[in-house]
């Protein structure tokens, strides 16, 4: 479920939150998409799953390209991607549902995806 929170230029598409392989995180990730027709500043936006300590931050100087979707993954880095990641050694994304979201520099949610129990 896609919710937009007011003009949203920058979209989560999925969350791929379980993966294919048993007891490995590494195909876990979120998938964000600028909608807009030109380059977006996110430097020092946030992605978070609503649990404390599972926040990705990203990198000074960093912007998305109309229409090219990054992911950020739970522990691996794919540069065909975008060359993100949580670094984290334990799951980001909950299998039964969980909610994923983006907020700006001033803490203003961008955009919110649910799914699972979670959009319920």
């Amino acid at each position: 479920m896609l919710v937009t929170i007011k003009p949203a230029d920058v979209a989560i598409r999925t969350v791929q939150f379980k993966g294919g392989t048993a007891g490995l995180l590494g195909d876990e990730y979120i998938e964000i998409v600028n909608r807009c027709g030109a380059p977006v500043a996110v430097d020092g936006w946030v992605v978070n799953d609503g649990d404390v300590g599972q926040d990705f931050t990203f990198p000074a100087g960093t912007t998305l390209a109309p229409g090219v979707p990054v992911r950020i993954y739970t522990n691996k880095v794919h540069p065909a991607w975008g060359g993100y990641s949580f670094n984290s050694m334990t799951g980001v994304w909950h299998d039964l549902g969980d909610t994923a979201e983006i907020r700006n520099k001033q803490g203003r949610a961008i955009a919110r995806y649910a799914y699972g129990n979670a959009a319920l």
